[in-house]
């Protein structure tokens, strides 16, 4: 608590920290409020609770038993150990309450897909509830591409919206058959639902464009619909300006030798290095 708020200070000029401690009573809770009461910041809690046996079962299993506490130990007894360890917990835990705690600011977290929401208010509050509410405790698969070759690619020049050249736009079909044969297909062959993203820039768009976006009938366990099938528009195109290739500034549109040699007058170096680079993704 006190590297805490020493790092929060006005000298210090920290903007987010994370208290990870269990502040399982309501006297804990009090307490860690009253503790940043002095500090121009917003104290929001976090309390995640889970009832699915299942998804507790899959989180011990992927993440507690890779941890130093059960290395080399049988994984059934670690598993077994650790559920004792949530008993002892459950014993003296004390949930945020809404009428005697409703004065602070909160988010309660149910299985993973439940959410509520007390007194949170402001832009960088509002992020934070926005990030949490967009984890995932279960595995994703995701599969990253370079766009086809585009037509500053075969010039050998950086940045620019250039078009796809003819290889391009092969690799583009290419990715489609993939896309069909393997990004939406599990392990045993089943068709799954996935999305696409790419950056703005027109190169990785129409890297994208053989993609097919039929819609298709899914339905997922748990779920707030009891597991019945909904519409899923399969790859659906989201495009994202945080994606596109960083702006090379007054060196767009120009090869490395030409950068080099405008670089001379006012450089003392031989060897001048290229802006920084992002990689579009399709």
């Amino acid at each position: 608590m006190e590297d805490m708020t020493a790092y929060l200070t006005a000298e210090n000029d920290g903007r987010v920290a994370v208290y990870d401690a269990t502040n399982t009573t309501m006297e804990r809770r009090r307490w860690v409020a009253e503790q940043l009461a002095g500090l121009a910041v917003k104290v929001i809690f976090i309390e995640v609770i889970c009832a699915d046996e299942k998804l507790i079962e899959e989180n011990i299993r992927a993440v507690k038993l890779n941890g130093p506490d059960y290395e080399g130990k049988d994984s059934d007894e670690c598993v077994r150990d650790f559920r004792q360890r949530i008993k002892e917990y459950e014993d003296v835990y004390e949930t945020i309450d809404c009428d005697s705690e409703g004065d602070l600011s909160w988010i309660k977290i149910q299985d993973c897909r439940r959410y509520t929401i007390n007194n949170v208010r402001g832009y960088l509050p509002g992020k934070i509830i926005q990030f949490l509410m967009c984890l995932h405790t279960t595995k994703k698969r995701f599969f990253i591409s370079r766009h086809g070759q585009s037509a500053y690619n075969a010039s050998g020049k950086i940045g620019g919206d250039s078009d796809l050249t003819p290889e391009g736009d092969a690799y583009a079909q290419r990715l489609a058959e993939f896309t069909e044969q393997v990004i939406t297909r599990n392990e045993t062959g089943e068709e799954i639902p996935a999305r696409l993203w790419t950056s703005t820039m027109k190169r990785t768009c129409q890297t994208a464009q053989y993609i097919d976006h039929p819609i298709r009938d899914f339905a997922w366990t748990n779920d707030d619909l009891g597991g019945r099938q909904q519409k899923w528009v399969q790859m659906r195109h989201k495009r994202w300006n945080n994606l596109d290739e960083i702006y090379a500034g007054v060196c767009d549109g120009m090869t490395y030798k030409e950068i080099e040699v405008r670089s001379k007058p006012w450089c003392s170096c031989t060897t001048v290095h290229s802006p920084p680079r992002h990689l579009s993704l399709p």
